[in-house]
């Protein structure tokens, strides 16, 4: 970190840490990852998602994460500060001093003083033109003299946490010395006000004597779940050649905040919880080399109180720091369980996070243990946060010392602290090694990504293969909170690559939410549906195989059964390619489209033909909505002469508007029959593509992705979609992909909305996607065919509502 000058942020208002102070370690422990919500409140917060939710439970446990090296014994040690006023004073010709033509304005010694860490700090003015130098005394004697250089990065412009900082230089890490030397220089010979040494002893801990040297690195992207088997274990194939299936990227050995004795009473504020990263930023502290494993510690205990009590930051500025020897340590306070935003990079903390090698690397090579370090983590916070280390990324500017409020800068998705900021971070013979970290960090996350074979679609007459209610597939046994039920999807060939299934949640105890993933990969950064009592609700999606042919679904908040309804498999061995279409209307009994004008009755149902599909069509995709509902009622679609199937597609209420998305299979006739249970409704269908023998795209399964939310500004615009604005955002594929499956959930809107999604390149279809009411949370499943790269938008008709989208896989050649 380096040169100081702040630009104004433009940014609109968001949710941001709140200056106050942590009292015991039980409150920060509950709230550390809960953002401050403000505006309308919230009846509904299920769809928060594991991005956040599996972080803070993990937190609000109060245990030590997976994956963490905590040393035996850990326990807080509170650093003990020293300040010193600096005041102009006659040049004193101390001993080893080499005063310049015009002298220093002021000259500090101070003796048999125990410290690790100083730093100068000022109360008035910015320390621009002038330059301080120290010397430090330990047991080598006095080093030579150095000269500190001026912090100007740390908290965003605009923010609490930047309207507390103070100006200061960059800590001088200088591990057991007892004495210091400084001078400043000062151009007009005068001195800025309140200027004051700091000088900070990190205190002996037990643990440092232990540094932990290795710890099997496990995952932390899922808590500890309790897993309820489905019985099913002879159904399916036990490998599945046809998918490459990894557990994603495991965290590296880290040492706890706990574990490297952090004083959480210097904390004064509760950290920002944000949605995900989009960048790494590589950092080194400056200064000292010549540290032992054993004051390792110290150092990192010494820089969190110059952070805070010095600097008047609410935390320590990097969310992780690495030493000379590869030892990993947790920085700002969250950053081990979930997303926090830190002060490493003023400008660009929102979208990245920091990792900051100890030491000083303007003439030094980073050591391979500390390279290799700093990889491995960057690879594990990239595979948590969705992105490819190796690819590209557009950052937007909140104001830093390089670049203006509101500036979009192009670059790598690792980089060093310079390409942020006017700064020599991480050091001029450090800097080139930035590039060789990336490459490292991408080889790791893309060797453990979950990517199945491409593979090409078979409908099935829909089925029934889990039912908690009456025991199918199972036990009767009802999913509690943080407990998953592995499915197993019976007779699927050993080919298929993916489902396109139906799940529905029923007789929830409270707000909840469901995820769904192949087995066998970590839980991921998505959600698939939320609900709350009294609330039926049933969602689409299609989604990898793990590799016993088998899912898990995983519900985060209380206890709810479940139904999962199996409609049609990717395979890699045959089967029909995904052809997008644009919207086009097939049935609308309010106007007589496609059908005569009239509601459909309880207990009856209305049939209509599909036209301009290829001869070779297997299966439709619709999009079906259901409005002016004489009562609460379910819509089951199926081909026409086929029986009707106990798999109900959408779950309507009585007079308002829903909408979901269905593959129903054709015949030759292209006719598709849509049932209502209980009540008469109008219904509306939009055909948006089909599948077809010999004609167009196939599949290729991810692991589900939370790529795009507009409460953290993650990959779209940050803040809510209101009436009017169009809003876009790209999805991470190949160049190839030219369609994308993907779930879209709709949260806090401020009124009843229609909520439209389609590819960039189309005109805004008049078929709305999702159509929330306000404060209900809602979601639907979309298969999207997007022309040449995965552009999507999205659009609102009424008040403000915020978006999540995920994606389980894409389309191409």
């Amino acid at each position: 970190m380096s040169t100081l000058t702040a630009a104004a942020s433009a940014r609109p208002p968001r949710d941001r840490p709140v200056r106050r102070r942590v009292v015991t370690a039980g409150l920060a422990l509950a709230c550390a990852l809960v953002p401050v919500q403000t505006g309308a409140a919230r009846a509904d917060t299920a769809a928060d998602g594991p991005a956040l939710t599996s972080a803070a439970a993990a937190v609000g446990a109060g245990t030590d994460v997976a994956g963490t090296s905590t040393p035996p014994g850990g326990r807080a040690t509170k650093p003990r500060i020293t300040t010193i006023p600096i005041t102009a004073t006659a040049p004193s010709g101390a001993k080893g001093a080499a005063p310049s033509a015009a002298g220093p304005v002021a000259q500090v010694t101070r003796q048999r003083t125990s410290f690790d860490v100083a730093g100068v700090t000022s109360s008035g003015a910015a320390l621009d033109g002038i330059r301080i130098e120290v010397q430090t005394h330990g047991a080598a004697g006095w080093s030579p003299w150095t000269g500190l250089e001026a912090e100007g990065d740390g908290p965003d412009p605009g923010t609490p946490e930047a309207a507390g900082a103070r100006v200061g230089t960059a800590p001088l890490l200088a591990a057991g010395s007892d004495g210091i030397r400084l001078r400043v220089f000062s151009p007009d010979g005068t001195l800025p006000g309140g200027l004051g040494l700091s000088l900070v002893d990190g205190g002996d801990a037990p643990q440092d004597a232990r540094p932990p040297r290795s710890a099997a690195p496990l995952s932390v992207t899922a808590p500890r779940l309790r897993t309820v088997a489905d019985g099913a274990t002879a159904a399916g194939p036990t490998s599945r050649a046809a998918s490459a299936v990894t557990s994603g990227v495991s965290a590296p050995a880290i040492v706890s905040r706990s574990g490297w004795g952090a004083d959480e009473s210097l904390r004064d504020c509760v950290p920002t919880a944000l949605g995900g990263f989009k960048a790494a930023a590589v950092h080194h502290t400056v200064n000292s080399n010549s540290y032992t494993s054993t004051q390792s510690a110290s150092l990192v205990r010494g820089i969190l109180a110059y952070h805070t009590k010095s600097l008047g930051w609410c935390d320590i500025g990097y969310n992780f720091l690495v030493d000379r020897f590869g030892t990993i340590f947790e920085g700002r306070y969250g950053s081990l369980a979930g997303f926090v935003q830190a002060a490493h990079a003023g400008g660009f903390n929102r979208e990245t996070f920091g990792v900051s090698v100890i030491g000083d690397f303007t003439r030094s090579s980073f050591p391979s243990a500390a390279v290799s370090a700093v990889s491995r983590v960057i690879a594990w916070q990239a595979d948590r946060s969705g992105f490819d280390p190796g690819a590209g990324v557009t950052l937007t500017s909140e104001g830093s010392t390089r670049y203006p409020a509101g500036t979009r800068v192009v670059l790598p998705r690792v980089v060093g602290h310079r390409n942020l900021s006017l700064t020599s971070c991480p050091g001029d013979t450090a800097y080139p090694q930035v590039a060789g970290i990336r490459s490292s960090a991408a080889s790791t996350w893309r060797a453990g990504q979950y990517r199945a074979a491409p593979g090409l679609y078979t409908p099935l007459t829909a089925r029934r293969v889990v039912d908690t209610r009456t025991g199918l597939g199972g036990s009767t046994t009802a999913l509690g909170p943080d407990s998953s039920r592995v499915i197993t999807i019976p007779g699927l060939p050993s080919t298929a690559t993916a489902v396109t299934i139906s799940v529905t949640a029923s007789g929830a105890t409270g707000g909840t939410y469901l995820v769904v993933h192949p087995d066998g990969t970590p839980l991921p950064t998505s959600s698939l549906l939320s609900t709350s009592p009294g609330r039926t609700v049933a969602a689409p999606i299609t989604v990898g195989l793990g590799p016993s042919a088998r899912l898990r679904v995983y519900n985060r908040l209380s206890t709810v059964h479940i139904t999962v309804d199996v409609q049609g498999y990717y395979s890699s061995s045959g089967g029909a390619g995904f052809t997008g279409v644009a919207p086009r209307r097939v049935l609308d009994t309010r106007t007589g489209t496609g059908a005569p004008r009239a509601q459909v009755p309880a207990r009856g149902s209305v049939t209509f033909a599909v036209p301009g599909l290829p001869s070779t069509a297997r299966s439709v995709v619709l999009n079906i909505s259901g409005a002016n509902a004489r009562a609460s009622t379910a819509v089951t679609a199926h081909p026409v002469g086929t029986a009707r199937p106990g798999t109900p597609n959408l779950h309507l209420s009585a007079a308002r508007l829903s909408t979901t998305s269905v593959v129903v299979p054709v015949g030759s006739d292209r006719r598709v029959t849509l049932y209502s249970d209980l009540a008469a409704t109008d219904l509306v269908a939009d055909v948006v593509g089909y599948h077809a023998t010999g004609l167009g795209a196939r599949f290729t399964a991810t692991a589900p992705r939370r790529v795009a939310d507009t409460r953290w500004g993650w990959n779209i615009r940050l803040g809510p979609v209101t009436s009017g604005l169009v809003v876009g955002t790209y999805l991470p594929a190949p160049s190839t992909a030219n369609g994308v499956a993907m779930n879209v959930t709709a949260i806090y809107a401020t009124a009843p909305t229609l909520v439209t999604v389609y590819p960039a390149a189309q005109t805004r279809p008049t078929s709305p996607s999702l159509t929330p009411s306000a404060n209900e949370t809602v979601s639907t499943a979309l298969l999207l065919s997007t022309g040449v790269g995965p552009h999507v938008s999205y659009s609102s008709t009424a008040g403000a509502v915020h978006l999540l989208t995920d994606v389980t896989g894409y389309f191409g050649p």
